[in-house]
C-alpha cells in the first residue's frame, strides 16, 4: 500500500465531489454519506481486464455490503459512451461514477500518467488512476484507505469486510451471515 501516491491521510476529511453515473444521475459524496458510510473505489476503467474482474467481484459482494449499511461508489476516468456500452453487457448494481476530467482523481491524489503504449486503450486521455479504495464515515472522514501500486493491487473483499468490522462502520457483517 504505497500511501505516498496520495496526498490524503487517514483521519482527514474526504474531499467532497459531485459526479454523474452512467445513467446521468448526479451523486454528491456528502449526500451519499447522510445515510451511511461509503466505500469509494477508484478504477482504471472498463478497458482494464483486471478492473473488470474486480468490478464483477464487487458486484457479487454488493448486496451484502449494502445490507450491512455501506454504500459503494465506483469512480473512473472514462467517457460515458464507452462505459454505457460495457454496462449494457455487464450490468452492476452500485453507482459507477464518471470523472471525465480527472478532477476528483486529482483531488484524491491518485492521478498518474499512462505509459505511451497504453494510451490507445483508454480513449479518455493521457491520465488514469492508481487503483484505490477509501472507507469514509458519515462525518466525511477517511477512516481507511488502500492505494494500489499497480493495476492488480486492490484489497480483497475479506480485507474490506475486516476493515468495516474493525472500524464499526455499518451493521456488523457477522450478524448478516447468520
Amino acid at each position: 500500500m504505497p500511501f505516498s501516491v496520495t496526498k490524503l491521510h487517514i483521519g482527514e476529511p474526504a474531499p467532497d465531489f459531485t459526479l454523474t453515473d452512467v445513467q446521468g444521475e448526479a451523486h454528491q459524496l456528502s449526500a451519499e454519506l447522510q445515510g451511511c458510510p461509503v466505500l469509494l473505489f477508484f478504477f482504471r476503467g472498463t478497458w482494464c481486464p483486471d478492473c473488470r474482474t474486480y468490478l464483477a467481484a464487487l458486484e457479487a459482494h454488493y448486496p451484502r455490503l449494502k445490507a450491512a449499511g455501506v454504500q459503494v461508489l465506483g469512480i473512473a476516468h472514462q467517457r460515458v459512451d464507452i462505459v454505457a456500452g460495457y454496462f449494457k453487457r455487464e450490468p452492476i448494481s452500485y453507482p459507477y461514477l464518471l470523472d471525465t476530467h480527472a478532477k476528483v482523481i486529482s483531488e484524491y491524489g491518485l492521478l498518474r500518467e499512462f505509459a505511451p503504449e497504453a494510451l490507445i486503450l483508454s480513449r479518455s486521455g493521457a491520465h488514469t488512476t492508481h487503483p484505490a479504495c477509501f472507507l469514509i464515515d458519515q462525518a466525511e472522514v477517511i477512516r481507511w484507505m488502500y492505494v494500489g501500486d499497480n493495476k492488480r493491487d486492490l484489497p480483497g473483499m475479506e480485507q474490506i469486510d475486516a476493515e468495516i468490522a474493525k472500524l464499526g462502520l455499518g451493521t456488523p457483517l457477522a450478524q448478516e451471515l447468520d
